[in-house]
């Protein structure tokens, strides 16, 4: 799968300080009825990263939506939308009007075409036989093309940042509602799920959503919570009913709970789900689908009504129950080495073989997982895992290499327990 995110941006076309801007933005939560917050308290978080020349205005969060800023702000504001690296929507707003410009290769069959004019007020002195350029040029990646634009407009890379990926030096402003505090998915999250996870030893990681447990020597599981985009999930029809009665279709949202499995071997420690280690993050759908198990009753992601408290917490309670019957029995039978070397051949098709030396029984391994496959896949040759055994053979037969791993793999749990450390949890 490719890179998709959303993002916005702000145009300051006047200028306006960091303090200027600030003070602005909180002045429209302020009239949206939101008090500043300390980030305990807050239900809402919006971070600002500013350009060099403070010329665009980047504002990660939560459920930001750009043509309600440009609206109250009255300035413009663009909003990137990038989809499984195969193209993005680029929407320019304005107070009253939204014009749409397409890079890469849209799935739909029909899309507007931009108004180049709308878009002189960003591109300064570049011209639209540029953007043109842009479009028209031969990009493996759509973010490829982002990157172009951002250039021709002067955003740069701030163009490419995902709101779970805070950059050094943003500025990060907390609200709250001024008379209630709306429950946000995080917080339904650690409400929820953190008792269930605190009673198996699990810790909340400093500063975040994700919990972190030892389940077995030198194995840990990451478990955390992400929303998703509703456009092309179900919603249960009850549910779709409910949004109907309240007017609330448009405020439908999704999320899933995620666990990433590692060793305190790892070269690099899942301690947040990004596009980088998305893949070593497993929802109870993929769970069951990775390991042949039944999951026709199982939703991809959870639909709830975003800002109905009711809905979000029964929607994250059918999440824990799903995770009770599918994600923790799965991760849970992991306790020991070998187990969790059966685990990651099985969601991911290979082995670790470095953690061969730290296995107690890797023929036995081997064995159970040409078994299982034999059995389930009717799938009978044994090159493959011939192969394996011999090369974990060869490391262990040769002294010099064998002390090399264990030197490796030592170093890195050293370090990776420092880290742990950080992040308040020690083993």
């Amino acid at each position: 799968m490719g890179r998709s995110f959303t993002n916005s941006h702000i145009f300051n076309a006047s200028g306006l300080t960091k303090p200027q801007f600030k003070k602005t933005l909180t002045d429209m939560m302020k009239a949206k009825g939101y008090a500043k917050a300390s980030e305990d308290d807050a239900s809402m978080s919006l971070s600002l990263v500013f350009s060099k020349d403070r010329k665009w205005v980047t504002i990660l969060g939560e459920d930001v939506n750009s043509a309600e800023l440009a609206k109250s702000l009255d300035l413009q504001v663009l909003s990137v939308e990038l989809v499984d690296s195969d193209f993005a929507e680029i929407k320019l707003h304005s107070a009253d009007s939204v014009d749409t410009l397409m890079l890469g290769n849209p799935y739909m069959d029909e899309y507007p075409d931009p108004t180049p004019d709308k878009w002189q007020s960003i591109l300064g002195e570049s011209t639209w036989s540029q953007v043109e350029e842009i479009q028209s040029g031969n990009h493996t990646f759509a973010e490829d093309a982002l990157a172009e634009f951002a250039q021709l407009i002067g955003l740069g890379e701030n163009i490419l940042l995902e709101n779970d990926d805070i950059p050094q030096g943003a500025e990060i402003l907390h609200f709250k509602k001024a008379k209630e505090k709306k429950l946000t998915l995080n917080a339904a999250f650690k409400q929820v799920f953190g008792p269930e996870l605190e009673k198996r030893g699990f810790k909340l990681a400093k500063g975040g959503n994700m919990y972190i447990g030892q389940i077995a020597e030198d194995v840990f599981a990451f478990i955390t919570v992400k929303k998703e985009d509703s456009r092309y999930l179900v919603v249960p029809k009850d549910l779709l009913q409910k949004a109907i009665e309240k007017n609330r279709v448009k405020d439908i949202s999704h999320f899933t709970v995620n666990c990433a499995i590692d060793s305190i071997y790892s070269e690099e420690l899942p301690f947040k789900m990004d596009n980088f280690n998305a893949n070593s993050f497993y929802s109870n759908f993929w769970i069951a689908s990775r390991f042949g198990l039944p999951n026709d009753n199982i939703p991809m992601a959870h639909a709830y009504i975003a800002g109905d408290d009711e809905s979000l917490l029964a929607a994250m309670d059918r999440c824990l129950k799903v995770s009770k019957e599918m994600l923790f029995k799965i991760i849970f039978d992991i306790d020991n080495m070998d187990s969790y070397l059966l685990y990651l051949y099985r969601i991911n098709d290979s082995f670790e073989d470095e953690l061969f030396c730290k296995c107690n029984d890797y023929d036995k391994v081997i064995e159970t997982e040409l078994d299982r496959r034999t059995n389930m896949y009717n799938w009978h040759s044994t090159e493959y895992f011939e192969c394996i055994k011999k090369k974990i053979e060869a490391i262990m037969n040769d002294e010099n290499k064998h002390t090399e791993i264990m030197k490796k793999i030592a170093e890195r749990k050293q370090r990776n327990i420092n880290i742990l450390r950080k992040y308040g949890i020690e083993i």
